[in-house]
């Protein structure tokens, strides 16, 4: 920042966070979200657990606000032979 101080970002893996965008999509009438899977580098156990939580965030703030959502699967990248479709 100009100051010096640190910019602070948001994330998607604290239930909060995802709570929050949830909140308000029902204040503004949205009546729910794409949640995108990635699937590549899913061998990565770190990884998988990260998009793991963070789609468990999303389906918590979903049924805690009535929203809805849905996912969308890219599987661009992904060892196919690790795919099951």
């Amino acid at each position: 920042m100009k100051d010096g101080s640190y910019a602070k970002f948001f994330s998607s893996v604290r239930p909060n966070v995802v709570l929050k965008h949830f909140e308000w999509m029902s204040d503004y009438g949205m009546t729910g979200a794409f949640h995108i899977r990635f699937m590549s580098n899913m061998e990565d156990p770190d990884v998988r657990e990260r998009r793991t939580m963070v789609l468990r965030n999303v389906k918590n703030a979903a049924e805690e606000t009535g929203r809805l959502f849905a996912v969308s699967y890219n599987i661009v990248g992904a060892n196919p032979d690790r795919l099951m479709l």
